[in-house]
């Protein structure tokens, strides 16, 4: 039988009627209202049908009757939802697995079933009797943000229920950032049947521009702001772009505390100035939020910021849940519109105004909306808890068999085992609950984590959202680390006294200094004045190439001198020797 039926022509209909006509007809019938040969007619079922009806004939489904009970198919069915709600869905191939397991469990042997796995046809029919199921692309999280509970949402909430007594939503807002690239995605096109590499001549980079979005509880968009990156900003890249807009510029892109603190001055704050009474500002707990000039203001303005918990923002944050994904999509349209009608040609800054002023346009008739659904959706406004509880998982109070029970406990363990967090606490986070208001003797109060200046606190911004080791422990390890490396090599260490002269080359290793401490490296790229370097930093008695690059522009005088390749002393572990630093660390 082939996988789509089609009936063949001349053949006669079958069952060319609803359950509810039938039951209709039926009525008439018991009601002597019609007779058995007008109800035919009228109804257009066959006579033989409703005699079969009446007398209680052939009350069974047609065609084949299924592997599996209406019960066993309930039961899987719920097992699916439960997988998918506790973080671990299913594809068709784990089905399939589960199935056969659950026949070999049973001892039962399905004829049909190719060594008792159901086939891909079974799958659809299966599909098409429980309409409540259905086939989506899932989105993959960290175990971090797998690792909230339903009590952190709560005493999240009971904070934050109180910061927001009295204020209307004209004075709530949150403000995140995002990152729009030159790159519009894949699309389905039309090709000849059997083709197997299709290709879209478009041209696409990896470069991207920061905007930070903020929006309030009733549904107003501020203006927004642009970073990009560079060491100078232009006139034309500012020109044609949507009305308040602001622009700024950074050497790495990303936004760090300046950039920030331009944004809240330019932005934020002559919004809340015309706005009485207090301000709630909602945001992640990012270190560079909250600089000291910051609280200043927002202390001196009436505005009082509330953090999100941690690993918690793709569903507590408003323009995460409902906003931003509207607004890469309607980004993606129009850069490939942009691009077909422009030679398929990159996204340069003096394009990007224009750009952003047509995105605003597309987004403007649904903007509102959503930013009023996601406060609504996040559980801010109005606040009520339990819309945020409904997107973690947990027992029902309906009566599970024990096949289902068992599942939700295996299910659970595995969860439990993949969030369970590590001792200790982010070295950047600010030590506020979520939900309560930050001041700035709170930001005075955090202890000091740092005692040497190493290359990784350069990195201007990094959104961690893994959780890290507490120092004792990072610490304990390395120097375990480098022990068990110390009793395997063999090779003896030697001290060359000075550099050697500098190599103007790219992929050249130098030596840089940077706050009076110096650090290896190599050249990426060059120029007259200055190079660009990726340097290493400092583990314990030796270096290793960080998992996030430090890259940064020095200028020629901070290269002190040429160093040999770093040699690496372990086959396993990014651990290097510089022989150079070796008489100075």
């Amino acid at each position: 039988m082939p996988r789509r039926y089609t009936r063949k022509l001349g053949s006669r209909e079958y069952k060319n009627y609803t359950e509810e006509t039938l039951s209709r007809c039926l009525a008439a019938i018991r009601n002597k209202e019609l007779s058995h040969r007008k109800a035919s007619l009228e109804f257009g079922i066959p006579r033989r049908t409703i005699l079969n009806k009446l007398k209680g004939y052939h009350v069974l489904n047609p065609g084949v009757p299924p592997i599996f009970t209406e019960h066993e198919e309930n039961i899987f069915v719920n097992c699916i939802i439960k997988a998918s709600d506790y973080g671990f869905p299913m594809g068709e191939f784990d089905l399939k697995m589960v199935v056969k397991h659950y026949l070999e469990q049973i001892g039962r042997v399905v004829k049909k079933f190719k060594s008792n796995v159901p086939g891909h046809d079974w799958i659809l029919n299966f599909l098409k009797r429980h309409p409540q199921l259905t086939k989506r692309f899932a989105d993959n999280i960290k175990k971090s943000r797998a690792g909230i509970t339903k009590n952190d949402l709560r005493q999240y909430i009971s904070f934050l229920s109180k910061e927001l007594e009295g204020v209307p939503p004209t004075h709530i807002f949150n403000f995140d950032e995002t990152n729009l690239v030159d790159d519009p995605g894949k699309k389905k096109v039309f090709a000849r049947r059997g083709t197997k590499y299709l290709e879209h001549i478009r041209t696409t980079s990896k470069a991207g521009t920061s905007i930070m979005f903020c929006g309030s509880a009733s549904g107003k968009l501020l203006p927004l702001f642009v970073l990009y990156k560079s060491r100078h900003i232009w006139s034309t890249w500012t020109e044609g772009g949507p009305p308040g807009t602001r622009y700024s510029n950074s050497t790495s892109g990303w936004f760090d505390s300046a950039s920030f603190l331009e944004w809240f001055e330019s932005i934020l704050i002559p919004e809340t100035r015309r706005l009485d009474g207090k301000k709630i500002v909602i945001c992640d707990n990012v270190a560079f939020h909250f600089s000291p000039k910051v609280l200043e203001l927002s202390e001196t303005n009436n505005i009082t910021f509330v953090c999100l918990p941690p690993n918690s923002t793709h569903i507590t944050q408003p323009l995460d849940v409902a906003v931003f994904r509207s607004v890469k999509g309607s980004w993606r349209k129009l850069l490939g519109e942009w691009k077909e009608n422009n030679g398929n040609n990159l996204v340069t800054k003096e394009i990007m105004p224009t750009l952003l002023g047509r995105l605003l346009i597309e987004i403007n008739p649904t903007i509102t909306n959503n930013l009023k659904s996601g406060f609504q959706a996040c559980g801010i406004f109005p606040c009520d808890v339990e819309v945020l509880l409904k997107k973690i998982p947990g027992q029902d109070d309906d009566v599970q068999s024990t096949i289902e029970s068992s599942f939700v406990t295996c299910l659970e363990k595995k969860r439990a085992e993949w969030t369970e967090k590590k001792p200790g606490g982010k070295r950047k986070k600010i030590n506020v609950p979520p939900g309560k208001s930050i001041t700035t003797a709170d930001l005075n109060s955090e202890p000091s984590t740092s005692t040497a200046a190493h290359p990784e606190d350069r990195i201007i911004y990094q959104d961690e959202s893994e959780d890290e080791e507490d120092w004792e422990t990072y610490r304990q390890r390395c120097l375990a680390e480098d022990k068990e490396i110390e009793e395997v090599m063999t090779v003896q260490e030697t001290s060359i006294p000075g550099f050697k002269p500098i190599v103007k080359s790219i992929s050249s290793y130098c030596i840089v200094t940077y706050e009076n401490e110096f650090y290896p490296g190599v050249i990426l790229e060059l120029s007259d004045d200055t190079a660009k370097i990726k340097s290493m930093k400092k583990s314990n008695s030796y270096w290793k190439w960080p998992e996030v690059p430090d890259v940064l522009e020095y200028e020629w005088k901070d290269v002190v001198g040429g160093i040999d390749e770093p040699i690496k002393i372990s086959k396993t572990r990014n651990i290097y020797r510089v022989p150079e630093l070796s008489n100075i660390y």
